[in-house]
């Protein structure tokens, strides 16, 4: 395993690509997305809402 890391830490052009392209798909990746897990989100809550509504109706 340590000469794999050594071998990858020796990759310029594989390291300068890194340095080029990792920001860009991170920015662009779900897990920076906020609109979209803000809506998840909101999607949700609003499930677990209407669960607990169903819940309590059936229990009456």
């Amino acid at each position: 395993m340590p000469a794999k890391a050594v071998e990858l830490a020796n990759d310029f052009s594989r390291i300068d690509n890194y340095k080029k392209t990792l920001r860009n798909k991170l920015l662009e990746s779900k897990f920076l997305n906020l609109k979209k897990a803000g809506t998840d989100f909101e999607k949700m809550l609003d499930e677990a809402i209407q669960k607990t509504k169903n819940k309590s109706q059936a229990l009456s």
